[in-house]
């Protein structure tokens, strides 16, 4: 169990003007389970926030990832959307 926080300035050059933003980016988890030997990610939960302020506006995130063994993980959003992730790849599909 334990939190990670990151937060990051960026800008943005689109159609000849510079956009500036601020992002937050914060998990907890929660019962996080490792195997040995290989460190495959097996079980656990973390909460998910991500928040941005920018010039143009901003936007707040949260969500729920249910890790599910093979550094698999399913993201359900606030808006009850739901995706599968490969942790490895990066690769993410939108659950029905």
């Amino acid at each position: 169990s334990g939190t990670y926080t990151r937060k990051s300035t960026f800008s943005l050059r689109q159609d000849h003007q510079t956009y500036k933003a601020v992002g937050n980016i914060t998990l907890t988890t929660n019962n996080v389970v490792f195997s040995k030997p290989g460190g495959l990610l097996v079980s656990g939960t973390a909460s998910a926030v991500v928040s941005v302020v920018s010039s143009v506006g901003t936007f707040k995130y949260t969500g729920i990832f249910k890790f599910i063994g093979n550094n698999q993980a399913t993201l359900t959003m606030n808006d009850k959307s739901a995706y599968k992730i490969d942790l490895v790849t990066g690769y993410f599909s939108r659950v029905q």
